[in-house]
């Protein structure tokens, strides 16, 4: 070997060095991490929201929240039955396949498929067929108008997969290796670990400023701000409130407080006693102070709610005001449906999810003995706690919290509305009510209907209501990001100084 070969590897190597200390990374300790990769498979929000960063929707929502353009560049409604959608051109999935129309009809054929058995089914089951005009425009048919198929398109059930390429891997395939169209291309998954993601050099809104993202989940929330303050970490999610003092304590922490369409609420098997009785689940509304509770879980961030509906949602009717706080009357209920004596039931929670829980749970178990409910109280891993939830295998009461995907009446109504995949509650008269109200025309008649429906969430009481969420994150103050009030956890744009 000549000097000036050596001179050559010795430059190349340097370079080499040079240029991988160059890269960026940034760390984020989530509270927990996706169940699966398969965006037509999840079952719960956290997948959903974590997504959203391999994959891109057909349609997204802006930082106000407003329906926006996406992979679709322009829609509009051509028959009362269908949608016509022009696509963005010259977008390419990560392992170079090109996406168009093909993709579109594959990937909601797939989705409505009652053969695949996608568990998120109900929201896309108004579409009956998709019609491809060219390359790059398509056709959605519904079974009628549907006021919410843009809403639809913009969220976990409007995401796009590579035909080709589920060809030749399959439903496994994906789900080991996602490829999507979005900013991050995967590049491993270690449970319980990390997740690793790349920047998409070919984005097509442009290529990530950072070059590696990599989540871990830690679910104890004081192990997450350890590390956010060590350094270890640059953003953590679900930082339950009481902990906001201490990470406002430090100089280069910033604190990220975000209202969301999150509700907080506790699950009743409808299906057997105590709860197949009206009259003890509006006990178990009379018996929550939910103020109180309200203080000691969330520092007083949130407003309490008539129903799972928060405020700014379409159709929300503020005029259905919440149960009041009263224990006398939930012991009338209780005695007139036959427990003079209070009853003692079973309830669950869990830990390791996108909000806290289990502190909620403990709250509320030591408030409601008053009125004359006495629980048996367990908490579990969400690992252990979500196939049992969707197996419909849990206490006969466990506390909860939904997003409002849609910012619609309809749309949370209808994922609560299942009499599966967690939820026990299913009535025939709230179903008819959510096809009037999605195949109305007119917005007056229509938030007439979604208003009819909370009436019927209140009086049947099929759930105990809480309150509104309030999500915090916290990051390194170098970090360039912005939460939403959505709760997607989109990385993009991200940088950091």
């Amino acid at each position: 070997m000549t000097a000036v070969t050596r001179t050559l590897i010795a430059l190349v190597a340097t370079t080499a060095l040079a240029l991988a200390a160059a890269q960026t990374t940034v760390t984020v300790a989530t509270s927990a991490e996706p169940a699966v990769m398969d965006p037509h498979k999840a079952t719960e929000r956290y997948t959903s929201i974590f997504l959203t960063n391999i994959y891109d929707s057909l349609i997204s929502r802006g930082d106000d929240l407003s329906i926006s353009p996406n992979l679709a560049e322009s829609w509009e409604q051509i028959a009362p039955d269908t949608w016509q959608f022009h696509l963005r051109q010259g977008v390419t999935f990560h392992n170079g396949e090109p996406f168009n129309s093909e993709s579109v009809k594959y990937t909601l054929e797939r989705y409505i498929d009652p053969d695949f058995a996608s568990p998120q089914r109900t929201h896309v089951r108004t579409i009956t067929g998709v019609e491809i005009v060219d390359d790059y425009t398509v056709n959605i048919i519904t079974d009628g108008p549907d006021a919410l198929l843009l809403a639809r398109m913009s969220e976990l059930f409007g995401i796009m997969l590579p035909p080709r390429y589920m060809a030749e891997v399959g439903d496994e395939g994906l789900n080991a290796h996602p490829i999507g169209t979005g900013p991050w291309k995967f590049v491993e998954w270690v449970k319980n670990e990390r997740i690793v993601l790349e920047a998409f050099d070919d984005y097509w809104r442009g290529r990530p400023e950072v070059d590696r993202l990599v989540l871990r989940p830690i679910p104890e929330p004081a192990s997450r701000i350890a590390s956010l303050a060590t350094g270890e970490v640059d953003l953590i999610d679900a930082v339950p409130t009481v902990l906001i003092p201490q990470l406002e304590s430090y100089d280069n922490i910033d604190v990220l407080p975000v209202g969301t369409a999150r509700v907080f609420f506790i699950i009743l098997d409808v299906t057997k006693p105590p709860f197949d009785d009206v009259r003890v689940r509006q006990a178990l509304n009379y018996a929550l102070d939910v103020e109180s509770i309200m203080a000691a879980v969330a520092r007083g961030q949130g407003q309490v709610v008539a129903t799972i509906i928060v405020p700014g949602s379409t159709g929300y009717d503020a005029s259905i005001e919440p149960y009041p706080y009263d224990p006398e009357r939930a012991r009338e209920l209780l005695a007139e449906a036959g427990y003079p004596d209070g009853i003692t039931v079973g309830f669950d929670s869990f830990t390791g999810s996108i909000a806290d829980h289990a502190t909620l749970a403990e709250a509320i178990a030591g408030q409601i003995s008053d009125a004359g409910f006495n629980t048996e109280l367990t908490i579990y891993d969400n690992s252990v706690f979500g196939p049992m939830r969707a197996n419909l295998d849990t206490a006969p009461m466990y506390a909860y919290s939904y997003g409002n995907w849609a910012l619609d009446v309809s749309a949370i109504v209808a994922s609560l509305n299942q009499g599966h995949t967690g939820y026990y509650y299913k009535s025939a008269e709230v179903d008819e009510l959510i096809d009037r109200a999605n195949q109305a025309v007119d917005p007056a008649e229509r938030d007439a209907i979604l208003s009819e429906i909370q009436q019927v969430f209140k009086d049947d009481a099929p759930y105990a209501y809480l309150y509104q969420h309030t999500t915090v994150y916290a990051k390194n103050s170098a970090l360039d990001f912005t939460p939403r009030e959505d709760e997607i956890m989109r990385f993009y744009p991200l940088s950091i100084d």
